[in-house]
Protein backbone atom coordinates (compact mmCIF):
# COMPACT_ATOMS: atom_id res chain seq x y z
CA UNK A 1 0.00 0.00 0.00
CA UNK A 2 1.43 3.36 -1.04
CA UNK A 3 0.71 6.39 1.03
CA UNK A 4 0.91 9.89 -0.27
CA UNK A 5 1.27 12.76 2.04
CA UNK A 6 0.15 16.23 1.30
CA UNK A 7 1.64 19.26 2.88
CA UNK A 8 -0.91 21.41 4.61
CA UNK A 9 -0.72 25.10 3.77
CA UNK A 10 1.06 27.15 6.38
CA UNK A 11 -1.38 28.44 8.94
CA UNK A 12 1.06 30.97 10.35
CA UNK A 13 4.46 32.40 9.55
CA UNK A 14 7.14 34.54 11.17
CA UNK A 15 7.75 38.14 10.15
CA UNK A 16 10.32 40.76 11.05
CA UNK A 17 8.63 44.08 11.81
CA UNK A 18 9.93 47.60 11.38
CA UNK A 19 8.70 51.18 11.27
CA UNK A 20 8.87 53.72 8.48
CA UNK A 21 7.21 56.94 9.54
CA UNK A 22 3.89 56.00 11.12
CA UNK A 23 3.73 52.73 9.19
CA UNK A 24 4.29 49.41 10.97
CA UNK A 25 5.57 47.05 8.28
CA UNK A 26 6.61 43.41 8.07
CA UNK A 27 8.47 41.03 5.78
CA UNK A 28 9.02 37.28 6.12
CA UNK A 29 11.80 36.70 8.64
CA UNK A 30 13.59 34.21 6.39
CA UNK A 31 14.30 37.03 3.92
CA UNK A 32 16.28 39.03 6.52
CA UNK A 33 19.99 38.28 6.54
CA UNK A 34 20.99 40.79 9.21
CA UNK A 35 20.23 44.16 10.75
CA UNK A 36 22.91 46.85 10.68
CA UNK A 37 23.25 50.21 12.39
CA UNK A 38 25.73 53.01 11.90
CA UNK A 39 26.06 52.17 8.22
CA UNK A 40 28.10 54.44 5.94
CA UNK A 41 26.18 54.73 2.69
CA UNK A 42 27.92 55.99 -0.43
CA UNK A 43 25.51 57.99 -2.62
CA UNK A 44 25.33 57.06 -6.30
CA UNK A 45 24.86 59.99 -8.71
CA UNK A 46 21.89 59.81 -11.10
CA UNK A 47 20.31 56.86 -9.27
CA UNK A 48 16.56 56.71 -8.63
CA UNK A 49 15.43 58.97 -5.78
CA UNK A 50 14.62 56.01 -3.50
CA UNK A 51 18.16 54.59 -3.78
CA UNK A 52 20.06 55.91 -0.80
CA UNK A 53 23.35 54.55 -2.20
CA UNK A 54 25.54 51.49 -1.73
CA UNK A 55 27.40 49.89 1.16
CA UNK A 56 30.31 47.51 1.46
CA UNK A 57 28.96 44.35 3.05
CA UNK A 58 32.07 42.31 3.82
CA UNK A 59 33.37 42.74 0.27
CA UNK A 60 29.96 42.61 -1.43
CA UNK A 61 28.45 45.83 -2.72
CA UNK A 62 24.81 46.14 -1.66
CA UNK A 63 22.29 48.73 -2.85
CA UNK A 64 20.44 50.51 -0.04
CA UNK A 65 16.80 51.49 -0.63
CA UNK A 66 15.41 54.34 1.48
CA UNK A 67 11.98 53.03 2.44
CA UNK A 68 10.71 56.54 3.27
CA UNK A 69 11.43 57.71 -0.27
CA UNK A 70 10.13 54.51 -1.83
CA UNK A 71 6.84 54.84 0.07
CA UNK A 72 6.69 58.57 -0.75
CA UNK A 73 6.87 59.68 2.87
CA UNK A 74 8.48 62.95 3.95
CA UNK A 75 12.17 62.79 4.90
CA UNK A 76 13.15 62.52 8.55
CA UNK A 77 16.17 63.74 10.46
CA UNK A 78 18.81 61.05 11.05
CA UNK A 79 18.20 59.12 14.25
CA UNK A 80 20.07 56.66 16.44
CA UNK A 81 17.18 54.25 15.80
CA UNK A 82 17.76 54.20 12.00
CA UNK A 83 18.65 50.73 10.77
CA UNK A 84 19.53 48.98 7.55
CA UNK A 85 17.79 45.62 7.11
CA UNK A 86 19.88 43.46 4.83
CA UNK A 87 17.61 41.18 2.82
CA UNK A 88 18.43 38.62 0.19
CA UNK A 89 16.80 38.53 -3.22
CA UNK A 90 17.94 36.06 -5.85
CA UNK A 91 21.33 35.77 -4.15
CA UNK A 92 21.87 39.52 -3.97
CA UNK A 93 22.12 41.49 -0.72
CA UNK A 94 19.95 44.62 -0.61
CA UNK A 95 19.60 47.07 2.25
CA UNK A 96 16.26 48.52 3.35
CA UNK A 97 16.80 51.79 5.28
CA UNK A 98 14.11 52.00 7.97
CA UNK A 99 13.35 54.32 10.88
CA UNK A 100 13.25 51.66 13.57
CA UNK A 101 13.30 47.88 13.83
CA UNK A 102 10.50 46.16 15.72
CA UNK A 103 10.13 42.59 16.90
CA UNK A 104 9.58 39.29 15.21
CA UNK A 105 5.95 38.24 15.21
CA UNK A 106 3.94 35.18 14.32
CA UNK A 107 1.24 36.03 11.80
CA UNK A 108 -1.77 33.74 11.49
CA UNK A 109 -2.59 33.42 7.79
CA UNK A 110 -6.32 33.50 8.59
CA UNK A 111 -6.09 37.02 10.10
CA UNK A 112 -4.51 38.70 7.06
CA UNK A 113 -6.97 40.97 5.29
CA UNK A 114 -6.73 42.59 1.88
CA UNK A 115 -5.96 46.26 1.60
CA UNK A 116 -8.98 48.57 1.71
CA UNK A 117 -10.63 48.96 -1.70
CA UNK A 118 -10.07 52.72 -1.76
CA UNK A 119 -6.29 52.37 -2.12
CA UNK A 120 -5.27 52.81 -5.75
CA UNK A 121 -3.49 49.95 -7.54
CA UNK A 122 -0.32 52.00 -7.96
CA UNK A 123 -0.13 52.56 -4.22
CA UNK A 124 -0.80 49.02 -3.11
CA UNK A 125 1.46 46.98 -5.38
CA UNK A 126 4.13 46.79 -2.66
CA UNK A 127 1.68 45.49 -0.04
CA UNK A 128 0.33 41.95 0.44
CA UNK A 129 -2.25 42.68 3.09
CA UNK A 130 -2.92 43.99 6.58
CA UNK A 131 -3.28 42.48 10.02
CA UNK A 132 -5.10 44.19 12.88
CA UNK A 133 -3.07 43.89 16.11
CA UNK A 134 -4.83 45.54 19.06
CA UNK A 135 -5.06 49.23 18.06
CA UNK A 136 -2.34 48.95 15.38
CA UNK A 137 -2.34 47.79 11.79
CA UNK A 138 0.58 45.69 10.57
CA UNK A 139 1.16 46.04 6.82
CA UNK A 140 2.73 43.06 5.09
CA UNK A 141 5.16 44.12 2.37
CA UNK A 142 5.53 42.24 -0.89
CA UNK A 143 9.32 42.26 -0.83
CA UNK A 144 9.60 41.07 -4.44
CA UNK A 145 7.59 44.09 -5.61
CA UNK A 146 9.54 46.46 -3.37
CA UNK A 147 12.82 45.24 -4.85
CA UNK A 148 11.67 45.54 -8.46
CA UNK A 149 10.71 49.21 -8.29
Amino acid sequence: MTTTSTVAPAREFMVATFHVGDLWLAIPVERVQEIRRGVDVTPIPNSPEFVRGVINLRGEVATVIDMRRLLQLPPAAPSAADRCLIVRDEGEAIGLWVDRVGDMATVPQSRIRPLPANIADAEDRCFKGVLQQDDNVLILLDLTEVLTC
